[in-house]
């Protein structure tokens, strides 16, 4: 890492935390209980936020880290 490059913050780091509990609240609430919801469920859809919203930013960026690449 460059030693000029800063770390900053970011919301979307959150959304796969808030994708989950929203689902998974949702769905418990619309089954009546928090024990019929299978666990793995709500993790596989936060994991399909996560994987979307990487592949938005990586296509974002792979125009700039091409030009950027010396071979």
């Amino acid at each position: 890492m460059n030693e000029n490059s800063e770390i900053r913050p970011n919301g979307r780091a959150l959304i796969p935390f808030l994708v989950f509990v929203a689902f998974y609240l949702g769905l418990s609430l619309q089954a009546g209980d928090f024990y019929r919801v299978p666990m793995p469920i709500a993790f596989i859809v936060a994991s399909a936020a996560v994987c979307s919203a990487l592949s938005a930013t990586t296509a974002a960026s792979r125009g700039s880290w091409r030009k950027s690449a010396r071979w």
